[in-house]
This record gives C-alpha cells, structure tokens and sequence, in this order.
C-alpha cells in the first residue's frame, strides 16, 4: 500500500506540473533447474542452479514522448551433484528506451541496454543464437551491451519508411567465457521502404550492411540488398516470402556474392483465438565469431502458444540450424513450458528443454547433448 500511495501521489503531482503520467512495476521471479551436458567420449556433467530474477520498471509518459528505465539484478546459486559445496554469483543489468511521436505519421525511437547474465547457453530464451556456440556447456558470465536509433513512419496513403542503425557487444566477460564464447561487436545499418500494392499486400524493398570485429581481432562485413512480398491471406494468417543477395567480405578471404531468402507465417486466429503459432524458414550468410569469417546458414524455427483454459497457457517452441559446407556445424533444440497463471500478480511455470549440436570438425567430441527442467514462481508487487 506504501508503494502503491507514493506512486499514485507522484503521478498526481507531475501530471499538475507538466501532465506526465508515472508507471512503476516490479516483479520477481524465483527458478530452480536443473541440466545434463553429455559430450561424445566425455562422462555426463551435472548442474543445480536457482535463480532470483527482480525485476524494477518505471513508465514516464509526458504528451507525444515516452521513457522506460528498467534494472534487473540477477542471483544465482549452483551447485554440482558430484562435488561438494556450490557457488554463488551475482550480475546486473540496466535498460532505458525512448520514444518520440514526431508527428501524426512519425516515430523516433532510441535504447541502450547494458548486461552481465549469469546463464546456461542451453536454458531457454538465455544466450546466443543456436549457432552461436560450438558445444554444449555450463555455466557462463555473458555480456549482451548495445544501443540503438530507429525511425519509421509513412511517406504518403501507401508508402512506409523504416530505418534503424545499432551498435551491439556480446560474448563471455571473464577470459575462460571468452573461450568458450568469443566476444563480437557487431554494427548494423538498415532501412525498408514498404508500398501496400492492395488491400492484403505489402511490397518491401530492405538494404542493409553489417560491420563485425571480433575478439581476438578479425573483421568481417555483409551488404544486403532484398525485397519480399507481405500477403494477409485471412484476417489472422500473414505469410511473407523475401529474397536478397548479399556480398561478404572478411580478412584473408575474396568477396563473396551470397543469395539469402526467408519464408514466415504466423497466425493467431486458430482454435478459436485460442492457438497462436508462428513458424519462419530463413538461409543466408553470417558472421561466425570464432573463425573471424562469413558463411552461409540454413535454419528454421516455430513456436506455438495455447490457450488451454482462463489460466493456464502451453508453450512450445523448436529451433533447428546448420551451416551450408561439407563439415558444416548443426544444432537444434526444443522447448516445452506451462503458464499457470494464479492472479493478477502471481503465475507459476514450469517445463523442459534438449539441445542437440554436432561439428564434424572435433572428431574427439562431434556431439553434445544438454537437457534440463525447471520451475519457477514470478510475485508481481506492482500490476500494471
């Protein structure tokens, strides 16, 4: 009630002052879990870990500009069955993100996030992308830092314009993170004109460039230019198909002319409104932070969202990746959670997970496999 008062009494005096509305919320969120890593050749490891998550937000919203700050500590706790003792570890991380209504058609918008994350690489929704790592592994300290600078809008009754440039730092913090995880710094530029042909369809034309350095040095870049096709073929069914060509450079290596194309669907009409499902095919070229160079991937993925009754929810989700050579490495993975949703403040979850990743390249360990469970309860003390 103490915070709920303060809130409601700050809100007062500032909208008095200058109309700006005040929006706090807090929340945290307990896990425990537990993972499996099985590597070819190797014993099974285990890992115990628990996890406190609060999370703090505030909402500042004066006329046609918005700002939301938000900090998220982390504690964690592991522990391995087969020793004695465990470990603990604390990290933080902070956000801010702007947002400026620059006319009726316009919006600018700009964040910057800076984070240590203590995280399992096969834990769901944590760590790179799949195919970002080479082998299954514990615990590690990863940096996700970035900034970015957007700005969309309409140029006329069918043209749209988007554009957005960003700066973005991740990998391992400490040296043996590194190893595992070598740190990339990665700058983008993009922009999409859009035209909507009719009442359903939506032409897009994107360019873009890349610019990556890694850690121990090398560069790498990728120039894009595409167009895709934007269908509504229900009310609830979109489908979008693109096709781009794109030119790679890296140190030591001649430039690449490299085709790409995406294929997505998504949907949240089925079952009633009660089904949501996504689904998105996706080949072209990226920056492989180990070696420094490009090369071309072919990867998928799908999840799915069910409403199973007022207060409970299934996620499923799966992901699967390889890279396009004779040796080229693969990894897939799939994810299960169900949401009980207790209140307003309070919802329950719980589920499991496999990764599966194979390089060709490492006779002496090709294969890991990392499983894992985990429940969690998440307090939210301040509903918006």
């Amino acid at each position: 009630m103490g915070a709920a008062a303060f809130t409601a009494l700050l809100s007062a005096a500032l909208a008095g002052i200058d109309g700006t509305a005040v929006e706090p919320a807090a929340s945290v969120r307990a896990q425990s879990s537990a993972h499996t890593y099985a590597t070819e050749n190797t014993p099974t490891r285990a890992l115990l870990a628990e996890d406190v998550l609060p999370r703090l937000s505030v909402l500042l919203d004066h006329k046609d500009a918005r700002l939301t700050l938000r900090y998220e500590p982390q504690l964690r706790l592991t522990r391995d069955p087969a020793a004695p003792g465990g470990t603990a570890a604390f990290a933080q991380g902070g956000s801010v993100r702007a947002e400026w209504d620059a006319g009726p058609a316009w919006r600018a918008t700009g964040d910057a996030r800076a984070a240590e994350r203590l995280v399992d690489l096969g834990a769901p929704g944590e760590g790179p992308r799949l195919l970002d790592l080479r082998a299954g592994t514990a615990n590690v300290r990863f940096l996700d830092a970035g900034a970015a600078m957007g700005l969309e809008g309409r140029l006329g009754p069918i043209h749209g314009l988007r554009a957005r440039a960003s700066v973005d730092e991740t990998g391992g913090v400490d040296p043996a993170d590194r190893v595992v995880l070598p740190r990339m710094q990665e700058r983008r530029l993009g922009a999409r004109l859009s035209r909507e042909q009719t009442r359903i369809d939506v032409l897009q034309l994107d360019v873009g460039v890349l610019a990556a350095t890694m850690d121990a040095g090398g560069q790498a870049s990728i120039a894009t230019a595409g167009a895709g096709w934007l269908r509504a073929v229900t009310r609830t069914l979109q489908v979008r198909l693109a096709a781009s060509w794109n030119e790679a450079w890296s140190a030591g290596a001649a430039p690449q002319l490299l085709p790409g194309g995406d294929l997505e669907v998504e949907s949240s009409g089925l079952a009633g409104h009660r089904v949501r499902l996504s689904a998105a095919l996706h080949a072209g070229p990226a920056v492989d932070r180990y070696g420094a160079t490009v090369h071309e991937r072919l990867g998928g993925d799908a999840a799915l969202g069910w409403a199973l009754a007022s207060r409970w929810t299934l996620e499923a989700s799966g992901a699967a990746g390889r890279i396009l050579a004779p040796l080229g490495y693969v990894a897939a993975r799939g994810d299960l959670r169900a949401v009980w949703r207790a209140s307003r403040r309070v919802s329950l979850s719980g589920g499991g997970w496999s990764e599966w990743h194979r390089d060709p390249q490492l006779p002496g360990g090709a294969t890991s496999l990392v499983r894992g469970a985990s429940a969690a309860v998440e307090v939210s003390t301040l509903a918006r």
